[in-house]
């Protein structure tokens, strides 16, 4: 009787099947998340600024031939939390072998490779035509606040890194929380001038976003 004992308390400790990498974009038809999304966009003609809510669904999903399934992502734009949602544009999502990849709009990036690691190098742009973008994992499995709500389990992933301030500044991140999806996405590509300025280094064109995560669940 004692080794009875002894053998169910051993298996009630030993641990569980362990859970895939790609819930940190869980794909599944309902999962929503709405944001905050803060522009502003650099031309000749001077800076507009934009704030609006982004709605982000799951509305669909088909096989793909690559033997899995094809997502399919409505998003939704509204300028405040008392208008109605407009829809914006159609992205879809798909785990492909050890990589997870939007296609954003037309444009498919490797968002990020399974399983997640530390250190993790690959090429974002490995199902685009736009030139190899070496993305990192930066930090895997720690805490990420974002306005006040704490995410306990979280991947930061670096796309790119590049703080020139002379001629050209290529800052993108993006942070995905377990069971979540994307909790906050930031892009600063600025272009300098450097000839023929009012202003040496002005801002001549660019982007800068900010995308943060206010809500999420499953409809």
């Amino acid at each position: 009787m004692a080794f009875a004992v002894a053998l169910i308390g051993a298996c009630s400790t030993s641990p569980g099947p362990k859970r895939s990498d790609a819930s940190y974009l869980p794909l599944k038809k309902g999962i929503y998340q709405v944001y905050d999304v803060d522009s502003a966009w650099y031309t000749v003609n001077g800076m507009q600024e934009e704030h609006y809510e982004l709605l982000t669904e799951v509305v669909d999903s088909f096989p793909n031939t690559e033997g899995g399934y094809t997502y399919v992502i409505y998003r939704y734009k509204r300028p405040d939390a008392g208008s109605e949602w407009s829809y914006h544009d159609t992205w879809s999502a798909r785990v492909s072998g050890h990589r997870v990849i939007v296609s954003e709009a037309s444009t498919a990036f490797v968002k990020f490779t399974l399983p997640v690691i530390e250190g993790a190098v690959w090429n974002g742009n490995a199902f685009n035509d736009l030139g190899v973008d070496d993305y990192e994992m930066l930090r895997v499995g720690i805490p990420y606040t974002v306005d006040g709500t704490t995410f306990d389990d979280c991947a930061e992933v670096s796309q790119n890194d590049d703080d020139d301030m002379i001629v050209r500044t290529d800052i993108r991140k993006e942070v995905y929380a377990r069971d979540v999806g994307l909790i906050r996405r930031e892009i600063r590509i600025l272009n300098y001038c450097t000839a023929g300025c009012n202003v040496f280094g002005e801002i001549e064109s660019g982007v800068e976003y900010t995308q943060t995560i206010k809500e999420y669940g499953v409809r």
